[in-house]
């Protein structure tokens, strides 16, 4: 009853743990995959998958997850309480936001043609999470994620971003490297050792690379 009562930051800082959201598209599953597998299960943080899915067609993006991860995963199905070490899958035609520590469903609305299921997760993650707020970029092929990525920024969260070499569709990346300020900017697999060394406790939340 008491988290009721208190600022969605509170609630976080009470719970004293990351919370990281991973945007991808186009091309983005092999990154994704390959960041996954190299995270341990014991890192202070929550991952959030926040893929760009078919209206129509069940995702099993989960199942392919849980073949290369050592944490549990979870597609979301409903109101979610975030805890570290899980990882938290986007299912189709949601859209998701952090409510007060929690995870919280919405259909897609008709009229949202383009996919902004990063804005809306990462908007809600700046505002929630605050300096606990890290994003993430893989490969895509619009500019979702912009928009959301400027919010933590401004609440004092930090943007990690795949290099846009390395990705197969690189107009997502580059939107944030171009208009945004993002901490780093490397490979998949060195996007993984950033996040356990930000999130386990070896390397201060700071603005620093």
């Amino acid at each position: 009853m008491l988290a009721k009562f208190l600022w969605p930051r509170q609630i976080m800082a009470e719970k004293d743990f990351y919370v990281v959201g991973i945007g991808i598209s186009a091309g983005g599953q092999d990154p994704l995959l390959a960041l996954i597998s190299l995270l341990p299960p014991n890192l202070n943080a929550s991952f959030v998958i926040l893929p760009h899915l078919s209206r129509d067609h069940k995702s099993y993006l989960h199942n392919i997850i849980r073949k290369v991860a050592r944490m549990p995963v979870i597609r979301v199905e409903q109101r979610e309480l975030l805890r570290p070490g899980v990882i938290y899958v986007l299912p189709e035609n949601k859209m998701m936001f952090m409510e007060q520590g929690f995870l919280v469903l919405r259909e897609r609305k008709s009229e949202e043609k383009m996919n902004y299921a990063i804005n809306v997760f990462f908007m809600s993650l700046a505002r929630e999470a605050g300096e606990k707020a890290i994003g993430v970029i893989l490969s895509g092929a619009n500019d979702d994620g912009l928009l959301g990525a400027n919010e933590i920024n401004y609440h004092g969260g930090i943007i990690l971003v795949q290099d846009a070499l390395t990705a197969v569709f690189p107009r997502m990346p580059l939107e944030i490297i171009n208009k945004d300020h993002p901490i780093e900017i490397k490979p998949p697999e060195e996007l993984a050792q950033s996040l356990i060394r930000r999130t386990s406790g070896s390397d201060s939340h700071t603005k620093q690379q």
